[in-house]
């Protein structure tokens, strides 16, 4: 057994979500194409490696690489409140790569449309289109895992807080929160529960 320590390049990855455009019931989650080795040409989660000296304070490489490379305006997040985790193991990145994942919400507005298509490679799909859902479409690297372990942890914060409501623009009604909760509840293995236990948490 050698004592060693192995280079380790720390990234951070983004699950950026939101609500079918269409009003239908599922969730769609934003991609970029990549185009360098590895995995070039796959779609993967957005991200990217931490620099020197943002490892003592990763919202310096959050804020960093969100105004970057995905130039997308998002809300307000609490990225300490939103992370996923740490992936890493053996084989997944063969720069050997650690990533940290965050989870975000991304309202559905007519700016981020406009963002969107003027940038080729950063675009939006059905999450039901990957093939971690049932769809044809691999995402690169571990990402399908992170992209479920994502939801999961969403699903969880929402059953806690009002997150739901960062779906939404300034305007929404209890409708389009029920929506919102049916919508994330129906990708994990929580249950929506009464009417009752739903009023009570919109209360909150």
């Amino acid at each position: 057994m050698t004592t060693e320590r192995p280079r380790i390049n720390l990234a951070i990855d983004f699950v950026l979500l939101t609500l079918t455009s269409e009003g239908k019931e599922g969730l769609e989650v934003l991609l970029i194409e990549r185009v360098s080795e590895p995995e070039i040409g796959k779609w993967s989660l957005p991200g990217g490696f931490v620099y020197s000296g943002e490892d003592t304070d990763l919202n310096k490489a959050i804020l960093r690489i969100l105004e970057n490379k995905l130039k997308v305006p998002l809300d307000e997040q609490e990225w300490d409140k939103q992370q996923v985790g740490c992936f890493y193991k053996e084989g997944r990145d063969k720069r050997n790569v650690a990533t940290v994942v965050y989870w975000g919400l991304i309202s559905n507005t007519a700016e981020i449309s406009e963002k969107l298509s003027s940038n080729d490679d950063l675009k939006i799909f059905p999450v039901d289109s990957l093939k971690l859902f049932g769809g044809n479409k691999k995402l690169a690297f571990d990402h399908n895992e992170m992209l479920e372990k994502a939801i999961e942890h969403l699903s969880e914060t929402m059953e806690r807080k009002s997150t739901a409501t960062k779906f939404f623009g300034e305007k929404f009604n209890t409708n389009d929160l029920r929506f919102a909760y049916e919508t994330v509840w129906n990708y994990s293995d929580s249950t929506f529960g009464s009417k009752s236990n739903f009023t009570q948490l919109v209360k909150k």
